[in-house]
């Protein structure tokens, strides 16, 4: 149980990487400054060398400005006035899409590119994996959970012959959450959803980080544990963190399992289980 579960939980993630690439592809523009483009790889070792090396490469201490173009700069360039964009949309555009300071030496259409999405009314916040591009942070848990964004949650299960994903999400800024039997790519998508309020954003970004131990959460499974939880995060600025927990017993998950349990029924009104 225990090197099946961990198998699995490497080609869970593996699998999800390659899909949430391969769907950033689908749902990007191809003329778009800095998106992804996705590769093919032979086998489960190769997706997880590069899911290891994206990882490494994520953890560094590239800061937002030197990463992305600045929203004021990009809005004269293109000659986009606040009156006809706002400069929040043009600002999600940027971080989404990974446009870069030397946009202007690169002679891509983003600007062209942007100003037809927001005519044709283009909701840049559907698409889930498309919130966790920016550059990795280093701020402990604490202090990064005030500015958080969005979560989401892939839960993993596996008993030697069953396997399931399930993903999950809290909206912090719209004020939602969301929860599908499946992989969760599009929040406008997902089999559940519903409002919080003011006072449960509170105190999820109060509570959460009660349940998760960053630096025990990627250790290895202690004893018999049903399944492994993979976090993704994003603040205001779309930097973003990443923990895994595998198996919500052990000591990178303290208390998750009950936590998770009575979020998913306080705001879905049904009793939480992976299939």
């Amino acid at each position: 149980m225990k090197s099946d579960l961990k198998k699995l939980i490497i080609l869970g993630l593996a699998s999800i990487t390659l899909m949430g690439l391969a769907g950033c592809n689908q749902d990007r523009d191809s003329n778009a400054n800095g998106a992804p483009i996705t590769s093919t790889v032979s086998s489960t070792e190769s997706l997880t060398e590069t899911f290891t090396e994206q990882m490494t490469e994520e953890k560094s201490d590239i800061t937002a400005e030197a990463r992305y173009a600045d929203v004021k700069e990009f809005m004269e360039y293109h000659n986009i006035s606040e009156d006809e964009i706002p400069k929040d949309y043009i600002q999600d555009f940027i971080w989404i899409y990974s446009i870069g300071p030397d946009f202007k030496e690169n002679q891509t259409d983003a600007g062209d590119t942007v100003k037809r999405f927001y005519q044709n009314n283009r909701d840049l916040y559907v698409s889930l994996n498309d919130h966790f591009n920016g550059a990795y942070t280093d701020l402990p848990l604490e202090e990064y959970m005030p500015n958080v964004t969005m979560i989401k949650f892939s839960f993993s299960f596996e008993d030697g012959e069953f396997g399931v994903i399930n993903e999950g999400a809290i909206d912090l800024k719209e004020g939602k959450i969301y929860y599908d039997h499946g992989i969760l790519s599009r929040l406008d998508n997902a089999e559940y959803s519903a409002d919080l309020s003011d006072e449960e954003i509170e105190s999820i970004r109060r509570e959460l980080p009660k349940h998760i131990v960053e630096d025990a959460s990627g250790g290895e499974l202690q004893g018999t544990n049903d399944y492994g939880i993979e976090i993704r995060m994003r603040d205001d600025k779309y930097e973003t963190k990443y923990i895994i927990v595998t198996g919500s017993n052990e000591a990178g998950a303290p208390g998750f399992d009950e936590y998770w349990k009575t979020l998913f029924k306080k705001t879905f009104g049904e009793e939480w289980k992976l299939w």
